[in-house]
């Protein structure tokens, strides 16, 4: 008797619990398609189609016409064409990729964001929450429910109802049970059958579902073979898809510059030496960095002191503050200019560092930026104390105030 009752328990917990997945939706597809814009804190998820074919329904059955970007509500239905790839980011900030031919609904419940998956393929990148206030997000398919709180995972579907669970990272929890980092089930025709996944088949389980890579090459072969202008929106739509991807960054800066668009270059190259500085110490994105900013600032600074006309018709912006060098109040007998100049700009970068922490809404003018304003009009710090004058610069900077300052050395020179 004893024996008998410990095998009931060790079946009760193998065997997949049984989980009653409402039946999948079956849209009119001649129905007429109805145009939607989802913003704001309604929105259940980001969508963005990268490869084939996407169709969406509302939750009353209406088709939805899929844009770039296109939002999605509580109750949706989304349809992947059997080749098609596409990448949600949730209300949340996780991010799932879909793939294969995917049925899933969207859904917000009060114990966490939902997700009912019919057929096709998805890997989840559930964020950690370092506040502890989120609610995990569930995975609902016809054998049973997937918990994740954390991590890399993945879920298929098969038209047989065959689920295959793999964990690439952190753990989860599946019907009750706990699937950890480098694990997975095979559930169906069966008793669940559980496998050991190695880096290599892990790699394989992402390529098969996820974008990224395919996207790239082909973005990286477009740009090889001369397509510029589809290269370029290869990368576009991989950068919105995956913004932490620095080759796209890099490849688009790149492009930029072909192009003659410079400040679309430095905010790309910025973006690739922040996510990639070991690439961009290699490739010496820095270095160029330094003479487009230059080669950009002597364009502003022309086209701002092109004529009166354009600084009647100047707007400053609100907020914005522009803190001029500060100068030496007595020169002392004998000090190096450069070396007064070079003290005037230190205590520049400490007044403007203090402002930034003590006035987080307030916009800071560059102070690269001011500096070559000045040289090019001529104008030292103690020419800006005529408020006619400081008036004239703070148009041509768009600035709302100017904050000019002195300083004065006691006891010799520093």
């Amino acid at each position: 008797m004893i024996k008998r009752f410990c095998c009931c328990l060790l079946l009760g917990w193998i065997v997949p619990a049984s989980y009653a997945m409402p039946p999948r939706p079956e849209p009119d597809p001649k129905a007429p398609t109805i145009s939607r814009v989802v913003e704001g804190s309604h929105r259940v998820a980001r969508l963005t189609l990268l490869h084939g074919r996407v169709e969406a329904w509302n939750a009353q059955g209406q088709r939805l016409e899929v844009e770039p970007g296109a939002g999605l509500l509580n109750g949706d239905v989304v349809h992947l064409a059997p080749v098609a790839r596409a990448h949600l980011v949730l209300a949340t900030q996780d991010r799932l990729d879909i793939a294969g031919e995917a049925w899933l609904r969207l859904s917000q419940r009060a114990r966490g964001g939902h997700l009912e998956l019919w057929r096709g393929k998805v890997v989840l990148q559930v964020l950690p929450d370092l506040q502890q206030k989120r609610a995990p997000i569930f995975i609902e398919t016809p054998l049973g429910t997937l918990q994740a709180s954390v991590g890399h995972l993945g879920v298929a579907v098969g038209r047989d109802e065959r689920t295959d669970v793999v964990v690439f990272d952190n753990q989860v929890r599946w019907n009750g049970q706990t699937i950890v980092e480098g694990g997975g089930l095979e559930i169906g025709g069966g008793l669940p059958k559980r496998k050991t996944l190695t880096p290599r088949q892990a790699l394989q389980w992402r390529a098969r579902v996820v974008a990224l890579v395919p996207l790239l090459r082909e973005a990286l072969a477009k740009y090889s073979g001369g397509e510029v202008r589809k290269a370029a929106e290869r990368f576009q739509a991989l950068q919105a898809a995956y913004p932490e991807n620095a080759p796209a960054a890099y490849f688009l800066g790149q492009i930029a510059v072909e192009r003659g668009d410079l400040l679309t270059a430095v905010r790309q190259w910025r973006r690739y030496a922040r996510l990639a500085p070991e690439g961009a110490r290699h490739r010496q994105v820095n270095r160029y960095l330094t003479a487009l900013t230059n080669k950009l600032l002597d364009h502003e600074i022309k086209a701002l002191t092109q004529g009166e006309e354009n600084l009647r018709q100047s707007r400053v912006a609100p907020h914005t503050l522009a803190v001029m060098p500060f100068s030496l109040q007595r020169p002392l007998a004998g000090m190096n200019p450069r070396r007064q100049r070079r003290v005037g700009k230190a205590l520049t970068a400490l007044m403007m560092s203090d402002l930034k922490k003590a006035a987080p809404g307030l916009r800071l003018l560059e102070r690269v930026k001011v500096e070559r304003l000045l040289e090019e009009l001529r104008l030292n710090v103690a020419g800006l104390t005529d408020p006619a004058r400081s008036a004239g610069v703070g148009r041509l900077l768009r600035a709302e105030r100017i904050l000019v300052g002195s300083y004065r050395l006691e006891g010799g020179e520093p």
